[in-house]
């Protein structure tokens, strides 16, 4: 058959996929053990539950272990960063509202009419609910530098379960074999040609070479979960990814005779519901798809990880604040925009009693009152905007891929919070 000729060009059908989900051996990157450090607590109890049930059939590489011990307390010591960059966005809003209101606190128009302090005061109200809340999420995050909980978790899974390291001489020939791989773009790993020399330039390289000697010895196939986007691990097409490549795949069936598969976190922990009979939860596997989506493209290197881990712990931070809490700030519009309406209706009221020549003079005056409000609304919108801008500005601290669509989404569909505050 064709198919037995060119597996790597042919997807298994279903009834495949049932029978390699059934015998396989799920072996996982570096990237999906970090990943348990960038996890919202929900969607790690699920990354754990999974593991548990399928423990007789997981296995690392030595070189996954040993990237994973090198990297843990990068992520570690970058996860309360963010806390402080959130901190410094609300206090730049903040200080940015006071000055957009400053130019009219002498207007009579406007003072008459709105109570600045009142004004600010409500979107410092905003500001506290927003920190208390932060500040008590950070207290709770437990002090894994010190007592690294989910290191020993990870441990107890894969208890027994890890590769041996290759001892001098093994190592020199695999490096050997793996320049020679990089020289004829072999994957995987390739992509990784421009890294620092060894096991971080050769790093997937090696865990791959690993993976095939252990298929070899266990004569089963493999599932290998990673969030690694390099086109040196996926075959794409236009834009899709279709596939683990097909160099890999052909190679695990010549080398070993076993069949090969890959997922992503999220799409692992997709079919493992399905696969186990577990209750659904879209939201983690959501959650794990945004942690995957703000890390692609970024490899396991001591600096890249800094980053990746500030990202995805920032969104994480977001995600936990509450509604009530982001929406306080669209309750700041509220004077603005009553006083807007209040005038508005007024207008509609007399304009059909006036003249046409007074109706323009009344127009024009009634907008040069509005003005200060229409200002001043723009302003609360640009602050709301601010939101996203301050994604791109923390993007520059920290990745392309930092979403705070939470906040946003929050603070444009909810303003009940401010009125039921005054109340």
């Amino acid at each position: 058959m064709m198919k037995n000729l060119f597996p790597g060009h042919y997807k298994p059908s279903e009834k495949e996929f049932q029978k390699l989900w059934n015998e396989c051996i799920f072996v996982f990157d570096t990237n999906i053990l970090l990943n348990v450090y960038r996890y919202s607590e929900k969607t790690r109890e699920r990354l754990f539950e999974i593991l548990d049930l399928l423990q007789a059939r997981i296995w690392l590489p030595y070189q996954v272990a040993y990237e994973y011990q090198e990297e843990r307390l990068n992520v570690i010591s970058h996860q309360l960063k963010p806390y402080e960059e959130i901190e410094k966005v609300l206090n730049e809003n903040l200080a940015r509202l006071n000055s957009a209101i400053e130019p009219y606190r002498k207007r009579h128009s406007f003072t008459s009419l709105v109570d600045d302090k009142k004004f600010i005061d409500t979107t410092k109200r905003a500001n506290k609910r927003i920190l208390k809340s932060l500040e008590e999420t950070k207290s709770q995050y437990p002090n894994l530098i010190e007592n690294d909980i989910y290191r020993e978790k990870i441990g107890d899974l894969f208890e027994d379960k890890i590769g041996s390291p290759h001892d001098e001489d093994k190592l020199k020939e695999v490096h050997t074999q793996c320049k020679s791989r990089f020289e004829k773009n072999i994957p995987p790993g390739y992509k990784d040609k421009n890294k620092s020399v060894d096991q971080k330039q050769y790093g997937d390289a090696i865990l791959w070479l690993q993976i095939i000697e252990y298929a070899k010895t266990e004569n089963k196939p493999i599932i290998f979960v990673t969030d690694d986007n390099k086109d040196d691990w996926w075959k794409r097409h236009q834009g899709q990814t279709i596939s683990p490549r097909t160099e890999l795949i052909e190679e695990m069936k010549n080398e070993a005779n076993v069949d090969f598969w890959m997922y992503t976190g999220d799409r692992f922990l997709r079919y493992a519901e399905d696969y186990l009979k577990l209750n659904e939860q879209p939201e983690t596997i959501e959650e794990a798809e945004e942690v995957r989506l703000e890390g692609e493209d970024i490899s396991p290197t001591t600096e890249n990880n800094s980053r990746l881990s500030t990202e995805s712990d920032t969104a994480s931070i977001l995600r936990n604040l509450s509604s009530q809490q982001i929406n306080s700030f669209k309750g700041v519009d509220k004077v603005l925009e009553n006083y807007r309406f209040n005038t508005k209706e007024l207008e509609k009221v007399m304009m059909p009693r006036i003249n046409l020549k007074n109706q323009i003079a009344i127009k024009k005056l009634i907008d040069q009152q509005l003005n200060p409000f229409t200002e001043l609304s723009k302003e609360m919108s640009k602050i709301v905007e601010s939101y996203k801008f301050n994604a791109k500005e923390l993007k520059n601290i920290m990745t392309p891929q930092i979403n705070l669509r939470d906040i946003v989404d929050n603070v444009n569909r909810l303003n009940e919070y401010s009125s039921n505050e005054e109340e």
